[in-house]
């Protein structure tokens, strides 16, 4: 379940566009980069980002791959995808979702979220936006009805739903946040064509 903020965190930013504000890290000398399993490398690019059936691709190829990243190797992979991203100039799933796969193998809780909350301060820093202010009327009720809402929708209006609840839910307790994330990432998945 704790793996559901960071599916929700992809799903919310997989199609965003921010402008690049942030100098990327420098590439690793060639030495260092030839000691590296081939199943770590995260391609730079710089490219846009794909849409339709060509992002579902390379989302899955993605997420394979981390599949076979080892505990040993992987804060270098998280590393690599915050790497990515600011090269990029946006977080989007193809950032997110292979590190969800490699924490919900290889993570706590506490890493997953430190992750999730990594990628969302990525992407404000990206796009040039603060973090929100906790809403202190937003309740566990309200975020259900939210949820039932995005269940209910489709396309850009279903993403603009999910990014409105992941703004709320650092304002509820975080059992509730837990919870109400799995909830987010079951019906992500029931129904992954409504994206």
């Amino acid at each position: 379940m704790w793996g559901a903020a960071l599916l929700a965190v992809g799903i919310a930013t997989g199609f965003g566009v921010a402008t690049f504000r942030a100098a990327p890290k420098p590439p690793a000398p060639a030495a260092e980069a030839s000691d590296r399993a081939p199943s770590l490398a995260v391609e730079p690019s710089a490219k846009p980002t794909p849409s339709g059936e060509a992002f579902r691709a390379r989302l899955l190829e993605a997420m394979a791959k981390a599949q076979n990243i080892s505990v040993e190797d992987g804060e270098r992979f998280l590393d690599g995808l915050e790497a990515r991203a600011r090269m990029r100039g946006s977080v989007t799933a193809l950032e997110v979702e292979p590190g969800i796969v490699y924490l919900q193998n290889h993570g706590t809780p506490e890493r997953a979220k430190a992750f999730s909350d990594r990628m969302l301060k990525l992407q404000r820093e990206l796009a040039g936006t603060a973090a929100p202010a906790p809403d202190p009327s937003f309740s566990v009720s309200a975020a259900r009805e939210m949820l039932t809402r995005i269940e209910q929708s489709a396309g850009e209006g279903r993403q603009e739903l999910i990014r409105g609840l992941l703004e709320k839910l650092p304002g509820l307790p975080e059992d509730a946040q837990l919870e109400l994330s799995g909830e987010l990432n079951r019906i992500a998945r029931s129904d992954p064509a409504k994206l």
